[in-house]
């Protein structure tokens, strides 16, 4: 289980933080006006994270406002800790629901 764990709550956390508020909100706030660029950055991880040959849609929308929540965390605490964390926390229970709690 500690395997899974790593691979789905700890690892994908902290590198779609990395890439998608920080490399790809940062990139587009720069160049965009603050609120297209966290569109822009939310459908994206939104889309992101369609199942393949299964298109989530309901998946879909709630990744993607929990992206703008993150983008929010984001621009308050001028830092991605927290939202890595709070993104930790969520597949953490998506983690204990799927495989732990049956």
């Amino acid at each position: 289980y500690l395997q899974v764990y790593l691979i789905i709550a700890v690892i994908p956390p902290i590198l779609e933080e990395i890439l998608f508020r920080g490399f790809l909100f940062g990139t587009l706030k720069r160049r965009l006006t603050v609120k297209w660029a966290a569109s822009i950055t939310c459908i994206l991880f939104g889309v992101a994270h369609l199942e393949y040959n299964n298109l989530n849609w309901i998946a879909a929308i709630d990744t993607l406002l929990f992206s703008a929540f993150l983008i929010y965390l984001v621009q308050r605490q001028k830092s991605l800790y927290g939202a890595m964390l709070l993104h930790c926390i969520k597949n953490s229970i998506a983690f204990y629901v799927l495989f732990v709690h049956k």
